[in-house]
């Protein structure tokens, strides 16, 4: 873990980092009590307060910079968290209203295709999980580049995210191995396409 902080105290950076990873706990922490059953009856109403929170900090992410970390490749931030028993407890919860469908892509064309709630919110919880690795071992801007990525590509870009930890979301952006990083150093957010394999890094 880095001793040194990245990211200067009276830095603008500094202000989102924090406040953008207590909303992190906040969400991780909300989702895993409401899919253990600990708010029976109150499922919805802190589930939409927690993702609503998560949405008005991540958006702080998409008003300033594009951030830059200090290293060039993925620090090493351990074993990614398994969001799978999140995802079909949620889905046991909701079930007969959890899927749901949608038009991909209602510009191009009229294709529909299939979603659920559960996916979705277990989508976020491993993108934002990701970056609270890095910002826990110290790689702050790791931590801060991860959120802006994922925020502006998937589940802050108004677009249903399509995430097994961000895999389905770059496949227009770079290499096409199977690692599980995304494209190094680029904030430009990528077109997600269902079933489409991971990218890798630079």
């Amino acid at each position: 873990m880095s001793t040194v902080p990245e990211i200067a105290a009276d830095s603008e950076l500094r202000d989102v980092a924090v406040q953008m990873s207590t909303e992190a706990r906040t969400f991780l922490s909300t989702t895993s009590q409401v899919a253990s059953g600990g708010f029976p009856g109150a499922e919805l109403p802190l589930l939409l307060l927690a993702t609503s929170d998560l949405l008005a900090t991540g958006a702080r992410l998409a008003a300033i910079v594009d951030v830059v970390p200090v290293e060039r490749f993925e620090p090493d931030a351990g074993r990614e968290t398994d969001v799978d028993p999140l995802r079909t407890a949620l889905a046991q919860m909701f079930d007969g209203f959890d899927d749901y469908v949608e038009v991909s892509d209602p510009v191009l064309s009229a294709d529909v295709s299939a979603a659920s709630v559960s996916g979705d919110l277990a989508c976020v919880a491993a993108e934002i999980a990701k970056g609270l690795q890095h910002y826990d071992d110290g790689h702050e801007l790791e931590a801060l580049w991860w959120w802006q990525f994922s925020y502006l590509s998937c589940w802050g870009s108004g677009r249903r995210p399509r995430c097994a930890s961000s895999r389905a979301c770059w496949p227009t952006c770079g290499s096409t191995s199977t690692t599980t990083s995304p494209p190094r150093r680029s904030t430009t957010p990528c077109t997600p396409e269902p079933g489409a394999a991971a990218t890798g890094s630079a």
